[in-house]
């Protein structure tokens, strides 16, 4: 009389652990690019938002807030850009936003001309007056296709920008 076996052979095993593996291995790869993706949305919708209230302070103000024509990053310890305390935007907390963005990724790039201390982050320049340019710097991560929206014609290769128009628009 032959007996009936319980559980599985190890061909069903293996069988079923390729399975579940090739499967992974899909939805990984259209996972991280989702994401990717996903980051830098949020990145251009941050952009706005804070392109946004920057020009309600100037309208309140008559005045863009002022970083005193210098870089500021969202970042501490970007690349000796000052963080100015957290207040990378001066002026705009509380009375235009809540509370300002940071990099939905920040900190170290994974792009390569931004391995010299140069960190994935918001920066802000303006000096009240001439305008302003607010870029993602170092932190695109899908893939850059040129003529994009908001891509930084002076750093096509790692920065979604906004500006006021004019000379800001190139630094």
């Amino acid at each position: 009389m032959l007996r009936q076996q319980d559980g599985f052979t190890i061909l069903e095993i293996l069988a079923s652990v390729a399975i579940v593996t090739i499967l992974a291995a899909i939805f990984a790869g259209f996972s991280d690019t989702y994401f990717q993706d996903s980051r830098d949305d949020k990145r251009k919708a941050d952009l706005a938002s804070l392109a946004m209230a920057i020009m309600a302070h100037e309208e309140v103000k008559e005045a863009y807030p002022s970083t005193g024509d210098v870089w500021f990053s969202s970042e501490p310890g970007d690349a000796a850009i000052s963080n100015n305390n957290g207040n990378w935007v001066p002026g705009l907390v509380p009375e235009f936003l809540p509370k300002l963005p940071r990099d939905p990724n920040g900190g170290r790039s994974s792009i390569a001309v931004c391995n010299n201390g140069e960190k994935r982050a918001f920066r802000y320049r303006s000096n009240g007056k001439n305008g302003f340019k607010l870029m993602t710097h170092c932190s695109m991560e899908g893939p850059i296709i040129a003529g994009s929206e908001n891509l930084d014609p002076i750093r096509p290769d790692r920065a979604f920008m906004i500006c006021s128009g004019g000379p800001a628009c190139s630094w």
